[in-house]
C-alpha cells in the first residue's frame, strides 16, 4: 500500500497495524503495533479531545515534508501521539473500524469503552510490542458487587469534567498569580 492510500483509509476509519520500526530500542520488538487514526471528525469532538486525549498539532508543522519521505504520520489510541512510521513498512490488519456515520463512530467509541479500556497494561503494552518483563503493581481489591459499564455519554461526561476541573483549577492558579 503506497502512503497516499494509507492516509486516506486513515482519514476514514480507525485502524490496527504493525509497522517496522525506524530506530530499534532495548526491550521492544522491531515491530510496533497500533491502533489508530487520522479521522477528524472523531479526533476533534468531545470523545477523541476527553477520552483518547487528542492533541492537534502545535505550531508549524514537522520541520520536514513527510509525505515526500514516504512517511505516514497517525493519532495512536495506546500511546495519545501522534506516530510517525514509513508507509513502505506497514501491514494492515483485517480488524477496521470504518468512521463514515455517526452510527460507525458510535460503534467505535463503544469498542473503546466496553473492550479496550478493560486491557491490563500488560496487554496494552504487549499488543505495542514490549518484549521485556512489566514490573507488576498490586491489584486493587475487586468491588463487591459489579458495576455496570458507563454508557458513551456518561465516559465523556466523566472525562470532561475531569478537563473542566483541570481548566478551574488553571485558572485559579493563573488568578492566584496576578496578584
Amino acid at each position: 500500500m503506497n502512503n497516499h492510500q494509507l492516509q486516506a483509509l486513515l482519514g476514514s476509519s480507525v485502524v490496527e497495524l504493525d509497522f517496522i520500526r525506524r530506530h530499534p530500542k532495548a526491550g521492544w520488538s522491531d515491530v510496533r503495533g497500533l491502533i489508530g487514526t487520522t479521522n477528524p471528525k472523531l479526533l476533534n469532538s468531545e470523545f477523541g479531545f476527553g477520552v483518547l486525549h487528542f492533541k492537534p498539532p502545535k505550531g508549524g508543522g514537522m520541520g520536514y515534508d513527510y509525505k515526500s519521505k514516504g512517511l505516514c504520520v497517525v493519532w495512536d489510541i495506546f500511546r495519545q501521539e501522534f506516530r510517525v512510521f514509513g508507509a513502505e513498512q506497514v501491514k494492515i490488519h483485517e480488524q477496521q473500524w470504518p468512521l463514515g456515520t455517526d452510527e460507525e463512530i458510535e460503534a467505535f467509541q463503544n469498542y473503546i469503552i466496553n473492550d479496550i479500556s478493560k486491557m491490563s497494561n500488560d496487554d496494552k503494552i504487549k499488543f505495542m510490542g514490549y518484549t521485556g518483563t512489566v514490573q507488576h503493581l498490586p491489584a486493587p481489591t475487586p468491588a463487591q458487587e459489579p458495576e455496570q459499564p458507563p454508557t458513551v455519554a456518561q465516559w465523556i461526561q466523566k472525562k470532561w469534567d475531569g478537563v473542566v476541573s483541570r481548566g478551574a483549577q488553571f485558572a485559579n492558579w493563573v488568578r492566584g498569580k496576578k496578584k
